[in-house]
């Protein structure tokens, strides 16, 4: 199934309309909610106009069939699961196509992170791998870094389950504890957190706690200092 996805504003809008930037953007994703949000956060169009969205598709053979006739360098960014495929098969495929010539680059997000799936995704080589459980535009904005440069990129999470440097369990933070974690890294108080962030100072203080919590930690400052240890915030 392909998506309508055309009236969504990305957070990443200046950076797409770099000069620099001259991929097509596809997104294959078997869960509709989240293939939204992928196309909203790697943007459908640029500050000056240009759409850069190829499609939205929850199949492998939709995404195939988009891509078969593209003569320009394509981004495809790539689900875990699929409708009728897995994102694992689909980026198979695509690295037929890529050995074959065509200009397509491949981001692989993954929602299961143990050591197994982590290994068997980086046999396939995408050119980025993240967590969709960190899934943020400063994430999105690494990898499309990566994809401009010519590079690979992977989540510091995910690298450090598969060199063995982390925890089996990733925490399960939600965007906005993120939001306060990075503030607690800054050193604000629960008051500056929530004047920042524009939410009551109990508020700040129970995402705190929450945080803690989370990390497995005894106070703001352990939580600060496992933030940084194992990249959850820059």
């Amino acid at each position: 199934m392909r998506i309508e996805a055309k009236e969504h504003i990305s957070p990443l809008t200046d950076f797409l309309s770099l000069g620099t930037w001259n991929h097509k953007v596809l997104v294959a994703c078997g869960h509709k909610p989240l293939a939204m949000s992928l196309a909203t956060c790697i943007a459908l169009e640029s500050a000056g106009g240009t759409d850069h969205l190829l499609g939205v598709c929850t199949t492998a053979s939709d995404t195939l069939e988009l891509l078969e006739s593209q003569s320009q360098p394509v981004l495809v960014m790539i689900s875990e699961v699929l409708d009728d495929s897995s994102g694992l098969e689909l980026l198979e495929s695509i690295q037929q196509r890529v050995a074959e010539g065509q200009a397509i680059r491949t981001i692989l997000t993954l929602e299961i992170l143990n050591r197994q799936v982590l290994k068997q995704a980086a046999r396939h080589k995408p050119n980025v791998l993240i967590s969709q459980r960190g899934f943020q535009p400063k994430v999105i904005r690494h990898a499309l870094e990566a994809i401009v440069n010519n590079s690979a990129y992977i989540d510091p999470l995910i690298l450090h389950i598969l060199t063995g440097d982390s925890p089996s369990e990733v925490p399960d933070l939600s965007e906005r504890e993120i939001d306060v974690l990075e503030l607690v890294c800054a050193g604000l108080s629960n008051r500056e957190i929530g004047r920042r962030l524009h939410i009551a100072d109990v508020t700040a203080r129970q995402h705190v706690q929450a945080i803690i919590h989370k990390l497995h930690v005894r106070n703001r400052t352990a939580s600060a200092a496992e933030a940084i240890r194992t990249h959850l915030v820059d």
